[in-house]
């Protein structure tokens, strides 16, 4: 791919907005809002904000652990995953 990977988030970042997505960049996320185990949306000064999809630009360690409810995720089964 010509432009390397940050073309490929331009290009991914223009598909979501052509599509009527938003993304949010630069932004502390507080929580990630999980409903049924699937990401629902994120928790951002207080404020929830509901989603289709949630992306994650942190590790995975990062993502699970710190923004995730530890009552839904099982430690060991994502240790096992990294």
């Amino acid at each position: 791919m010509q432009g390397g990977l940050w073309h490929f988030i331009k290009q991914l970042v223009e598909t979501i907005e052509m599509n009527e997505g938003k993304v949010i960049c630069n932004t502390k996320v507080d929580k990630i809002l999980v409903e049924d185990n699937v990401a629902k949306g994120v928790m951002i000064n207080g404020e929830k904000i509901y989603a289709d999809a949630v992306i994650s630009a942190i590790d995975m360690r990062q993502t699970y652990f710190e923004l995730i409810d530890s009552r839904i995720i099982k430690k060991q089964e994502v240790l096992r995953k990294i």
